[in-house]
């Protein structure tokens, strides 16, 4: 319950800036906010390490911790991603810090997100540059080729012409002294 609390008190918050929320999967354990072309998923899930409750009635049970993450491998130095219960500082009381930091990782994402974009349409233009570039030089290859078989061809003809024409020339020389 107080995890469906803290998604509703976060959706409402990221709406009123301009996201939009989205919940997926069993159990709704897919979570996801959009703002314009920036988006992330993030997870809100109890801790594995819950603390003792002080009640002396309720010993043997534990208080649910929650933690907000976002699914973010390589965050920039200075942006946040995790969230957890404090000591007197419930997610409940973070939730303005919460989304800031969430809107501001999900820019950083984006950002890392467009940069590698970039680089990838970089190399792949470089590729296509090469590849490019190599089936240049194989039409020039295959143009000196060819122009070389028809130079040698043109000799072969010219020296065929010159041998018939001697032999010709001794074929007369020969019915002559005969």
């Amino acid at each position: 319950r107080r995890r469906l609390q803290f998604l509703n008190g976060l959706f409402l918050g990221f709406e009123k800036v301009g996201g939009k929320a989205w919940v997926q999967g069993d159990e709704a354990r897919q979570l996801g906010i959009s703002m314009g072309n920036a988006g992330f998923q993030f997870t809100l899930d109890r801790s594995e390490h819950g603390r003792q409750s002080r009640n002396p009635e309720q010993k043997n049970t534990r208080k649910e911790k929650l933690i907000v993450s976002i699914s973010h491998t390589d965050p920039s130095p200075g942006i946040t991603v995790r969230w957890e219960d404090q000591d007197g500082s419930p997610l409940e009381a973070q939730i303005t810090e919460i989304i800031v930091g969430m809107a501001s990782a999900g820019y950083d994402l984006h950002r890392h997100w467009a940069a590698q974009q970039r680089e990838w349409q970089r190399k792949r233009r470089e590729e296509e540059e090469l590849v490019a570039q190599k089936q240049r030089e194989e039409a020039v290859r295959r143009e000196q080729a060819r122009l070389a078989a028809a130079e040698k061809a043109k000799i072969d003809a010219l020296r065929n012409d010159a041998n018939s024409w001697r032999d010709a020339a001794n074929i007369r020389v020969y019915v002559a002294a005969v």
